[in-house]
């Protein structure tokens, strides 16, 4: 293909083995060669906006270390296990690294979207100035400290499944609207203030906690399975009518003894 002035480029399941043919494609923008033979990217990617190389054998970003433009990269199960070569993708607004052997991530700091489930990744500080960021995925990680994240405070989806993580409060500063913490390997802390803040939490094989207000006050808390041995929390439970704290590890009811309205 020669000199052709062809923008979006969809290869995925296809059996081509190497990107020669397209080497002269200057205006190409989108490119997704997922689930093909390609094993390198050794052709100049500087104009390319959105790049898909799924379950591709492919093991270095080298061509993308001068593509300015870039905007959205997945690389989900492929061979790729530094992503230092990615410090010039300034608007890089989504990055996909599910299944990759990636220990360390790269500051990248208008990332909007970040998927790390399935990762070697035990840190977010890199990423402690992408202020933009709204979606962060982190399942099967070993990621045990997510104070960082109240930089960002349009954060509304986080996934920390079968993590080690146990202090959520620093998401009470950001707009989170949904956590999973299914699996979570340790008793938690701050999940009680963020399901007063509506946040819907999923914590024990995909079932949700519940709250029920009237006139800004907790009136129902289902706490269910929830990983607690303790009621002390930082929001007012005094107005309670009902309370589920079935499957926990709670000891003491000392606590609720304010709670003059608790009925069941």
């Amino acid at each position: 293909i020669e000199n052709c002035p062809l923008v979006f480029l969809n290869c995925q399941d296809c059996e081509i083995d190497n990107l020669q043919p397209i080497k002269n494609l200057r205006s190409l923008q989108y490119l997704d060669i997922s689930r093909t033979l390609v094993g390198k990217l050794d052709i100049n990617l500087q104009q390319i906006k959105n790049l898909l190389i799924e379950e591709c054998n492919i093991n270095n970003l080298k061509a993308l270390e001068n593509s300015i433009n870039l905007e959205y990269l997945n690389i989900s199960k492929s061979q790729i296990t530094n992503l230092e070569l990615l410090v010039n993708c300034k608007k890089l607004k989504t990055m996909i690294c599910e299944d990759c052997d990636i220990d360390e991530l790269v500051e990248l700091e208008n990332l909007v979207n970040l998927n790390i489930n399935n990762t070697k990744i035990k840190s977010l500080e890199p990423i402690k100035q992408c202020y933009k960021l709204q979606q962060l995925l982190c399942r099967n990680t070993k990621i045990n400290d997510v104070q960082i994240c109240q930089n960002f405070k349009q954060l509304v989806d986080v996934d920390l499944m079968n993590t080690q993580v146990f202090d959520f409060t620093p998401f009470l500063e950001t707009s989170l609207q949904s956590l999973n913490i299914i699996y979570t390997r340790n008793f938690v802390k701050g999940i009680v203030e963020l399901l007063c803040k509506n946040v819907n939490i999923y914590h024990y094989k995909g079932k949700s906690l519940g709250v029920e207000k009237q006139q800004h006050q907790v009136t129902k808390l289902n706490l269910e399975y929830l990983k607690i041995n303790d009621l002390q929390f930082s929001v007012d439970l005094r107005c309670l009518i009902e309370l589920n704290i079935g499957w926990t590890e709670i000891s003491s009811l000392t606590p609720l003894s304010e709670c003059q309205n608790l009925k069941k």
